[in-house]
């Protein structure tokens, strides 16, 4: 169900600079490995890198 402020797209469809480890991210914390605050700190090391591969202005 879907209202005014109740869902927000994705965050795939947000950003434009994607993870390239996000899958096995994804596995570490459905499995358990990781919880989401680690997920998220390992997610946002990887766009960092990605980003600074890119040779994108900011990181």
């Amino acid at each position: 169900m879907q209202g005014k402020g109740t869902s927000y797209p994705a965050l795939e469809f947000l950003t434009p600079v994607k993870g390239p480890n996000l899958s096995q991210i994804c596995v570490e914390i459905g499995s358990g490995q990781k919880n989401a605050l680690q997920g998220a700190q390992s997610y946002q090391k990887d766009l960092q890198k990605q980003s600074q591969q890119l040779g994108l202005a900011g990181w």
